[in-house]
């Protein structure tokens, strides 16, 4: 369920900043949370894919699917849905590696931890 601090930091950024805030709402979870790794990656794409698709979902219904019918179409894709998906897993996959980045970069600055959490 850490996932969910990585939205709602998420959430909150792109209020005020561009679509890429979401890398440094992901590099702040990884900097603040103590993990592993692979939970690092993880919980920073599940946060970031759950909020995209999420809004992506929202956008479908609110507009009854026409918007991401003709994406699909202008990219070549049979259904209108994938272009939600293709968006929500776009944007986990910045979440991930920047969690991942933030999380080095505290075991860096802090290698004391890092002989602790090694795995």
């Amino acid at each position: 369920m850490k996932w969910i601090i990585v939205s709602i930091i998420a959430l909150v950024l792109q209020h005020f900043l561009p679509w890429w805030s979401i890398a440094i709402a992901a590099f702040i979870f990884g900097l603040l949370i103590d993990q592993n790794p692979k939970l690092a990656f993880i919980h920073g794409f599940m946060g970031i894919f759950i909020l995209w698709a999420g809004i992506a979902l929202y956008v479908y219904f609110v507009n009854e699917g026409v918007l991401a019918q003709r994406l699909a179409t202008m990219m070549g894709l049979p259904y209108g849905l994938l272009p939600v998906l293709i968006t929500g897993i776009s944007g986990g996959i910045v979440g991930g590696l920047f969690a991942l980045s933030g999380r080095d970069l505290k075991f860096i600055l802090y290698p004391r931890r890092a002989n602790k959490q090694r795995e």
